[in-house]
């Protein structure tokens, strides 16, 4: 029911996603008032980025106005107005202030469904965020569609998730976590092993703590201040 909308979907499919949750709750014996389905459908159209000040100026109207049909009425014609008068993704692909927002939004979206937050209800509808005021990485350059910006997006996230992430240690001596390299003998520094070695000495082979292949057995000395 709540799901994000990309456009070019037409935005009717966000009204239909709506009410159609609204009807099955109901079946389920849960009523959701007209209420929630616009601060829902403001919360979903706000996060496209694409509505900024249309969505300043149903702020300004006053709760007897902010009726769900009235809601829907709106944002079909403010949908209709920005179709007709920007460029579209199929014909020149997003602006670079489109990328921003789009990259700005998905990236909290994506990054909300890996921690899982609580849901929060019956909050007020908040501003959407302004775009942010960079410019967009060059792995966006050719990304058209939302979907590409999205996979993009994903593997910027595992990459810098896989250079965070220390590699195992191999073993313990004298109750430290340490690993081991053909080359250098044992250390500390996790990063540094016979398969990541960058001083690798003549001869050098893919050794481990357990399995040292005639490697050094000393204990690797700190290089440029880093733990050894």
């Amino acid at each position: 029911m709540y799901a994000d909308w990309h456009p070019p979907t037409p935005i009717e499919t966000l009204y239909e996603q709506l009410t159609d949750g609204q009807q099955f709750a109901l079946k389920g014996g849960e009523t959701i008032h007209d209420s929630q389905l616009v601060r829902k459908g403001y919360e979903i159209i706000g996060k496209t980025g694409l509505f900024n000040e249309d969505c300043k100026e149903w702020r300004k109207k006053s709760d007897e106005e902010q009726t769900f049909e009235n809601f829907k009425q709106f944002f079909t014609a403010t949908d209709d107005d920005r179709r007709k008068n920007n460029a579209t993704t199929g014909s020149s692909g997003y602006s670079i202030n489109t990328i921003e927002q789009i990259v700005h939004n998905e990236m909290n979206n994506i990054l909300h469904q890996w921690i899982q937050p609580e849901v929060i209800q019956n909050q007020p509808p908040t501003e959407p965020a302004p775009p942010i005021e960079s410019s967009p990485p060059t792995e966006f350059a050719n990304a058209t569609t939302l979907e590409e910006i999205r996979d993009e997006i994903i593997k910027l996230i595992n990459n810098q998730q896989n250079k965070s992430q220390l590699p195992p240690y191999q073993g313990k001596i004298n109750g430290e976590n340490v690993t081991y390299c053909w080359s250098h003998g044992i250390t500390k520094n996790r990063r540094h092993n016979s398969k990541t070695c960058k001083r690798k000495k003549e001869s050098h082979q893919d050794a481990t703590l357990n399995n040292r292949m005639g490697g050094s057995n000393e204990r690797c000395k700190a290089r440029n201040n880093n733990s050894s």
